[in-house]
């Protein structure tokens, strides 16, 4: 009898610091996009027909803040344990520069294409070129949620960020496509959910994510510790 209400008291914590962490985690994130907030509360939020310069600024911050929510988050995964607090900004600190590069091209290949498919559809032509640029958009999203991931984890150059990206978005592109699948169906339930619930919502599809990611992060973890004892054999 005892066991059991010990075993129930554990759940119910273990429970509530999950609730705490992606609460507080969530919180960090959306005050890390402060610009973006002020944009949506402004001019509303609407990614078809309403994108503009000004709206691409305000989506700058958040490529160091995404990646400071999937580092907190992986680190869940593995220790499933964490000062939410301190390793959230840590982690924002520490991979700011480089998630602010890989996150100002990705913002930029999905302007033009968006430019691109606009104008098409002003001249209501649906071109090859349209669906060429609708392929680039969701293919930029999906390696994203890869190399995202990686910068989050690991101290790599950028372009080997890229490359690697690439590389296993490809090789695995299972992962790939689920990982697309659950930013669409994120998109989606921030139109719909209560707004309680969204409190939780940006913490909950990074750490699907990064579930999703943790074989792929675990190959390249591995490949990086052979490299290194390649280097001091």
């Amino acid at each position: 009898m005892r066991d059991s209400i010990e075993y129930k008291e554990g759940c119910i914590s273990t429970i509530f610091n999950y609730v705490t962490w992606f609460v507080l985690s969530n919180i960090y994130f959306l005050v890390s996009n402060v610009l973006f907030i002020m944009y949506i509360i402004n001019f509303g939020f609407d990614i078809i027909y309403n994108v503009s310069i000004l709206f691409v600024i305000s989506l700058i911050p958040m490529g160091p803040a995404l990646t400071a929510l999937y580092a907190s988050m992986g680190k869940i995964i593995r220790e499933k344990d964490i000062n939410i607090t301190r390793y959230y900004f840590k982690s924002y600190k520490i991979n700011f520069k480089q998630s602010l590069k890989l996150w100002c091209i990705e913002l930029a290949i999905l302007f033009i294409s968006y430019i691109d498919l606009k104008v098409a559809a002003n001249g209501n032509v649906l071109s090859n070129f349209s669906i060429i640029f609708i392929i680039i958009c969701i293919f930029t999203v999906a390696l994203g949620t890869i190399a995202f991931p990686i910068v989050s984890r690991f101290d790599l150059d950028l372009i080997d960020v890229l490359k690697i990206a690439f590389l296993y978005s490809i090789k695995k592109i299972q992962v790939t496509v689920i990982n697309t699948i659950i930013i669409l169906v994120g998109l989606y339930l921030i139109y719909i959910i209560p707004g309680i619930l969204f409190l939780c919502l940006s913490s909950i599809i990074c750490f699907v994510i990064m579930i999703n990611n943790k074989y792929i992060l675990s190959e390249i973890e591995k490949e990086m510790l052979s490299n290194n004892d390649n280097d001091l054999m």
